[in-house]
């Protein structure tokens, strides 16, 4: 407890020397926006709203207090590929994207949705009929990477607001009910594509935020956390769309709200609040960091039975400035993530959020640590609220 007494007064005499954030410069005063995908982006079947693009584009005109040009590049059936040959090839595009000060972009739905025949008639290839699913898979992350590379060698996410999203499912019940379709082992559609769609997911996860490219959270908002609830019970599929793909008013609603949560940092100028601030040892990159039931410092086990938790993983506690809640947000608004010696991304899972006590200024975050972090040594962290990424600090797991 004398080591925990000793931080806790560390972090008191850092905060006290903290400066305040100066007040925020005003956004411009007209805002270019260009938006590209594939149907999704384009809007098609939200007859309310014109889809997720205008409902964000609008967002971010009462949010910042600008008007928006939108220029809505999404086209329906696209793939990765047909957007990244745009990128590269269609002087429009570019122009457009190097003018604008908000780029978003979605796409991977329809690399997906080309595979169901393929696998279902067995023609995918391979022993296990999914030759075609893995291309695809490989196809596609290397088309995402070099969407970000093409996007970022036109604008900086310095001063552009860049958002882009993941992919959901629209077909789980579907899958799950397609015994009639089952492969030689007796895995029905669902159980085959959701580890391919959760690979893609994880994938634009950590490239996105390897880039400071902040990603709405579509996949876990319409499937849930386990990937596994249907996102048309939850009546974000159009009812009028008999494929069961599309969004209807609602799920673009949705989507549009997760891309307003990133927040609008890059927008606001040298002058903005500051990023969120982790709290680091005196003259240290080490994290102020304190395992959340005995209250010591790294290195931390991924798992102990020195905590009051079923699963028996270790939560810890980061200290941060900068680092306020909305009224409408909870902790699902903060994400943490640790990158390793290996340069992999993993994220955090953020349980709690809450001021310090008698230390208003001063946030504390209780995160938990993922198996795949089991041995890991030094890794780097970082928070980010509203798109702002924090400054990387040290902690150790062993």
């Amino acid at each position: 407890m004398n080591r925990f007494l000793a931080i806790m007064t560390l972090v008191v005499l850092w905060a006290a020397q903290f400066a305040l954030p100066v007040e925020a410069a005003p956004a411009p005063q007209t805002l270019t926006y260009t938006a590209m995908g594939d149907s999704l982006a384009y809007g098609i079947l939200d007859f309310e709203g014109g889809g997720y693009v205008p409902r964000y584009g609008n967002y971010v005109q009462v949010d910042t207090g600008s008007s928006v040009f939108l220029n809505n590049v999404g086209q329906n059936g696209w793939t990765s590929s047909q957007l990244l040959n745009a990128l590269r090839t269609n002087s429009n595009f570019r122009s457009s994207v190097a003018t604008s000060q908000v780029v978003t972009w979605d796409i991977g739905g329809n690399d997906f949705l080309r595979l169901g025949k393929s696998y279902q008639d067995k023609t995918c290839g391979g022993a296990d009929n999914q030759n075609c699913i893995r291309d695809a898979i490989a196809t596609f992350k290397a088309n995402w990477s070099a969407i970000i590379a093409e996007i970022l060698a036109l604008r900086s996410t310095g001063n552009t607001l860049i958002r882009t999203m993941d992919i959901y499912n629209p077909f789980v019940n579907v899958q799950k009910a397609s015994d009639s379709w089952a492969d030689d082992n007796g895995l029905n559609d669902f159980q085959v594509i959701k580890p391919y769609l959760d690979d893609a997911n994880k994938y634009i996860a950590s490239t996105a935020a390897a880039n400071n490219i902040p990603c709405a959270k579509v996949y876990q908002a319409f499937n849930g956390t386990s990937g596994e609830e249907d996102a048309g019970d939850k009546g974000y599929i159009s009812p009028y769309d008999f494929s069961r793909v599309h969004p209807g008013e609602l799920g673009h609603k949705v989507i549009a709200d997760l891309f307003r949560n990133l927040g609008y940092a890059p927008l606001m100028g040298q002058g903005s609040p500051s990023a969120p601030v982790l709290l680091t040892e005196e003259n240290s990159n080490r994290a102020v960091a304190l395992d959340s039931v005995t209250m010591l410092r790294d290195p931390f086990p991924v798992t102990t039975t020195s905590n009051f938790s079923l699963d028996q993983r270790t939560r810890v506690i980061l200290f941060a400035t900068n680092l306020e809640l909305l009224s409408v947000e909870d902790a699902s608004a903060v994400t943490v993530q640790a990158e390793d010696s290996q340069h992999r991304i993993h994220h955090l899972m953020v349980e709690n959020v809450l001021r310090v006590p008698n230390l208003n200024r001063v946030t504390q975050v209780t995160v938990k640590l993922p198996d795949e972090l089991t041995g890991a040594g030094n890794v780097s962290v970082s928070i980010s609220l509203r798109g702002a990424f924090s400054n990387k600090a040290t902690i150790s797991i062993r």
